[in-house]
């Protein structure tokens, strides 16, 4: 693999106004960050990284290390791309963090909002986690070395893991909801079609009124149902029921005669074939998931049937969206994907697993976490979880492979044996930071929802977000020893 080099800018000075001290501090952050990244040679090694990626291949190395850094800088200050628009163009620091405040004066725009929204899909999944891994291999050379600076041999990792829920940005699934939402995403389809420069469509004075219709019927439905139970709500609600779904069935129609049209007459339009796929596409996956959710409210309002979870159609967009039993005192049932999260004493995340179907069992991914922790970083010396990952397998591998088990176990009775060991009883009370450091992933850097469409962009997203936390932790262990930023090994 060839070695790229690359010209370093020369930036302006910031300027000297009297900033707040907090805002000082933050531009201060980012100066060391970017000094960081390039004395330990971060930016060069994802750079030769890029390389085996074809789709970024066509990119200048400055173009790559650009969106790179708008990544984290978006993970560290998250909020909507038009906000974050608005925070870059009045930051000097982060100008000169993204290597756009030139010397020579150079008008350079700040990116914009279809610039930061490109910069977060650039990357993929795989390259993501294989730097992200790259960090932390340097996190964990950095801590485990001695004053002198040389790394020790095969240092023990402590482990802590949990595991959470992560809600997409999608509302609470009920039935005849998905209905509606179909119907007000046909009325969008159908005035985005027209704008193609197709022939005049004469059906958009009618898609109106289906909308104006639909959201009469969702609110009549909605106050029969606040009504106390009787077989008269029950009828009325069979009733205002059928309305609804004639109603949509209606827009099915109509949603399928301009699609038709579109793809009869593309050639007429002002959009590339590319773009007219694409709608298409969408429209189409809209149509298939219509008639799942059809099927699934009929079942379950007019004839009463119960439908199991693992068939259960939970929103017209997020098709990968799971029911989650967790059993949690204000929150049993959950919506969303299963993320496992482990980090070490130190803080750092070694190991993280985002499921696309239903998780397994969390006591069936003990044995995961251990064999991926030793594969990437070395061996396990100790192991902390909750009362889900216990079981008696597990409590078996734990004690044939010599790792302190610091899991809660189910048993009341035994959960009060371990408490007595002080070793075991410090590990339990150190497990309540890594309930912070989810709530920080979920909270800060997703924002609480996750605003990625799409199981692959989410699992982007995710994977971003702690490529940064381990970033910013390396940042901080350089603080404690800053003698000894890390260097790259040889190879």
């Amino acid at each position: 693999m060839s070695t790229l080099s690359i010209q370093p800018e020369l930036c302006r000075p910031l300027s000297n106004f009297r900033l707040p001290k907090a805002v000082l501090r933050q531009e201060q952050k980012l100066l060391e960050l970017d000094e960081l990244i390039k004395k330990s040679q971060l930016d060069l090694e994802f750079l030769n990284r890029c390389q085996s990626e074809p789709s970024l291949q066509i990119h200048r190395p400055q173009t790559i290390l650009f969106h790179l850094k708008l990544i984290l800088l978006q993970r560290v200050y998250p909020r909507s791309d038009r906000d974050f628009e608005i925070l870059v163009s009045r930051s000097e620091a982060m100008h000169q963090f993204l290597g756009i405040s030139r010397l020579d004066d150079c008008s350079v725009r700040p990116p914009s909002r279809s610039t930061i929204s490109r910069a977060r899909e650039m990357f993929p999944a795989e390259l993501i986690e294989k730097f992200n891994q790259r960090i932390t291999e340097l996190a964990l050379q950095l801590q485990f070395s001695d004053v002198s600076g040389c790394a020790q041999e095969a240092p023990q990792i402590e482990v802590w893991t949990d595991s959470t829920a992560i809600e997409p940005n999608a509302h609470y699934p009920v039935d005849w909801i998905l209905l509606a939402d179909a119907v007000r995403s046909f009325v969008r389809k159908i005035r985005t079609i027209r704008k193609s420069g197709l022939a005049p469509l004469r059906i958009m004075s009618a898609a109106k009124k289906w909308q104006s219709k639909m959201n009469h019927l969702a609110i009549a439905f909605r106050s029969i149902q606040r009504k106390k139970a009787s077989q008269q709500k029950e009828k009325e609600i069979k009733k205002c029921f059928r309305e609804i779904l004639n109603l949509t069935r209606l827009a099915k129609r109509g949603m399928l005669n301009v699609r038709d049209h579109l793809d009869k007459n593309r050639a007429t339009t002002r959009w590339s074939e590319a773009h007219v796929q694409r709608v298409l596409g969408a429209v189409d996956k809209l149509l298939s998931n219509l008639q799942a959710a059809e099927k699934q409210a009929v079942e379950r309002i007019l004839k009463g049937e119960q439908t199991p979870n693992d068939e259960k159609l939970l929103s017209l967009y997020e098709e990968d969206m799971r029911v989650i039993h967790r059993g949690k005192a204000g929150k049993s049932i959950e919506y969303g994907n299963s993320l496992r999260v482990s980090e070490n004493q130190h803080g750092l995340i070694v190991d993280w697993s985002y499921y696309q179907e239903k998780a397994p069992n969390d006591s069936k991914q003990l044995p995961e976490v251990l064999e991926s922790v030793s594969r990437n970083y070395g061996p396990v010396s100790a192991i902390c979880a909750d009362r889900q990952f216990d079981s008696p397998e597990n409590r078996e591998l734990l004690a044939e492979r010599e790792i302190i088990n610091a899991v809660c176990p189910r048993s009341v009775p035994a959960m009060k044996e371990i408490l007595k060991d002080k070793d075991i009883r410090s590990r339990l009370k150190r497990r309540a930071s890594t309930e912070a450091l989810i709530a920080t992933i979920k909270n800060v850097y997703l924002k609480g929802k996750i605003r990625a469409k799409g199981f692959t962009s989410q699992l982007r997203l995710i994977g971003q977000a702690i490529m940064t936390h381990n970033l910013k932790k390396l940042l901080s262990f350089t603080f404690s020893k800053r003698s000894q930023i890390p260097k790259p090994l040889a190879a």
